[in-house]
């Protein structure tokens, strides 16, 4: 994820990362991009699907990868 000004707008840049042949990671074309001002509604949207993911037994909490 990343925080981007972009054309006069703050962007949140959510995206899939894939190590390059050099072993560089870069941002692939997968993933998404919005406007600073919606995280508050994003990020409220995401706790509340995963509330519901957690009481319908769906969701595994994976361990961060170093």
């Amino acid at each position: 994820m990343t925080l981007e000004f972009y054309r006069g707008v703050w962007l949140v840049n959510l995206r899939k990362w894939y190590e390059a042949d050099s072993g560089e990671l870069r941002p692939s074309k997968q993933g998404i991009a919005f406007r600073l001002k919606h995280l508050p509604r994003v990020a409220e949207a995401l706790a509340s699907v995963k509330v519901i993911a957690q009481s319908r037994g769906v969701f595994e909490h994976e361990p961060q990868r170093a």
